[in-house]
């Protein structure tokens, strides 16, 4: 029995019977088309897809022991969504650049005076592709913030500790406590000058 995981997913565990070997490697491939197909896995967990020397051989012994890296694992997980999100945001810019060059043309040929020729026609069909991939992806990143956000949320806590999720969880409060203190000061402020003023 040979057991495998992924870098983006090191808490996914693909179990094969046999060795190492590219057999195997498909096999566990196919468990992973199986798993994301009856939707155990997320579609868009790879973005960058799967090829099956991504797989990485793990200790099937340890399998059934507690996992005392679970965190670790979690922290992992949430440093590779961020990663994710840095390469669709780049995607995205360059899908953007394109996407602004097509639409001048778009515009120009469908809202201006000038007559549209057989040529012109063409490379709106193209133009229009490239928008299409533009909106696909931009819709795709959209869809990714909240799960990026939980990442983030967990990056935080690991980098800061336990501090750093209340402050975030209770951003009103600490403006509230931070503009009560300088109020607080103010009147201090305040009481002293009349103070001052009285005695002279």
């Amino acid at each position: 029995m040979v057991a495998y995981t992924l870098p983006e997913r090191p808490d996914l565990i693909f179990s094969v019977r046999g060795k190492d070997s590219e057999k195997s490697r498909q096999q566990a491939m196919e468990q992973l088309h199986h798993r994301i197909e009856n939707e155990e896995i997320p579609a868009d967990a790879f973005p960058n897809g799967v090829d099956p020397s991504d797989f990485i051989e793990v200790d099937s012994s340890k399998m059934n022991q507690p996992q005392a890296l679970d965190e670790n694992n979690e922290v992992l997980q949430a440093v590779q969504t961020l990663s994710n999100l840095a390469l669709l945001k780049i995607d995205l810019e360059k899908d953007r650049q394109a996407a602004l060059e097509v639409y001048d043309v778009i515009n120009r040929l469908l809202f201006g005076s000038e007559p549209v020729e057989e040529e012109e026609i063409d490379s709106l069909k193209q133009g229009f592709k490239t928008l299409k991939v533009f909106a696909q992806n931009h819709i795709k990143l959209q869809s990714s913030l909240p799960q990026a956000e939980a990442a983030r949320d967990l990056l935080n806590q690991a980098l800061y500790g336990e501090s750093a999720t209340v402050e975030k969880s209770n951003p009103k409060t600490a403006k509230a406590d931070k503009a009560a203190d300088k109020a607080d000061k103010a009147a201090d402020k305040a009481d002293k000058a009349k103070g001052d003023n009285s005695r002279t």
